[in-house]
């Protein structure tokens, strides 16, 4: 387990850097402003821009499920546009994790496996404690402001059970979190990883009718922990964090909560920010 989860995340890395200068991260479920290379678009949207909004809402509003076509010639028809430029949105859709284009056959909403679930979440408790440690030596009392805000507008959402804009304000305040750390690929990598399981517990959770107020109170021991800045504070309370937040949905198909294996990825985390990072096979 823990060769294929050192090789799994150099494979995580390595599209990262791949796509690192490409703006992937576009659309309405971005903060263009939390990035310094990223800059907002502040004139009328193009059309490529309006169809990736649209896209993005479906998908994370559960309008559009896990394993749906998504298809060119009614998007080109519906927003009078060209199959090249919609054929230019689902690239950028693609390099986000949000859909999967197949050769000859088309291009579908992305479906996760459970065993995709727990690898993609076993490497995000490990890249979102990285984030987290960096981010806490960085952030002061206007960032913080800032985070609690952030919590602050997933509290809003939830009070009103609104799956969609709960969803955008967990991702938005996760992102902040990363941001923070001041390094750019992981963020770009967090953001590649995270991103098509946020959109699936969104859908999961609309269609179950959850009540979302606990998902706020989830959120606190993450701002009490980067603020306390004990590194293993900050693991624990990241790794709770997810680990409680996908338990429940996931099931049996995520198997038992010590899968994600704490102490495992707490080692992996000191290699890696030493840059020791070596795959033991």
């Amino acid at each position: 387990m823990k060769s294929s989860c050192k090789t799994a995340l150099r494979g995580i890395l390595s599209i990262g850097q791949r796509y690192s200068s490409a703006n992937v991260l576009g659309g309405a479920l971005v903060r263009n402003d939390l990035m310094p290379n990223m800059v907002r678009n502040r004139t009328k949207r193009s059309p490529q821009t309006e169809i990736l909004h649209a896209l993005r809402q479906a998908i994370l509003a559960g309008q559009l499920q896990p394993g749906d076509p998504v298809l060119e010639m009614e998007l080109a028809r519906r927003h009078q546009v060209s199959q090249t430029t919609v054929r230019e949105v689902l690239v950028r859709l693609e390099h986000s994790g949000l859909v999967r284009r197949v050769p000859n056959i088309g291009t579908f909403v992305t479906q996760l496996s459970p065993q995709e679930l727990r690898e993609h979440l076993r490497l995000r408790v490990l890249l979102e404690s990285l984030a987290a440690e960096e981010a806490a030596g960085r952030m002061d009392s206007e960032r913080f402001r800032e985070l609690d805000k952030l919590l602050d507008k997933i509290s809003r959402a939830a009070s009103r059970n609104a799956y969609f804009e709960a969803a955008q304000a967990d991702l938005e305040f996760h992102r902040y979190i990363w941001e923070c750390s001041g390094d750019g690929t992981l963020y770009r990598v967090l953001d590649r990883l995270t991103v098509p399981v946020f959109a699936f517990a969104s859908m999961w959770r609309r269609r179950h009718g959850e009540d979302l107020e606990k998902a706020v109170r989830a959120h606190d021991p993450i701002v009490s922990a980067l603020k306390g800045g004990d590194p293993a504070g900050i693991r624990q309370a990241v790794h709770t964090h997810i680990e409680t937040s996908y338990w429940e949905f996931l099931g049996a198909g995520f198997g038992q909560p010590h899968d994600l294996d704490a102490e495992m990825l707490a080692a992996d985390l000191g290699q890696y920010r030493t840059g020791r990072f070596q795959d033991s096979t």
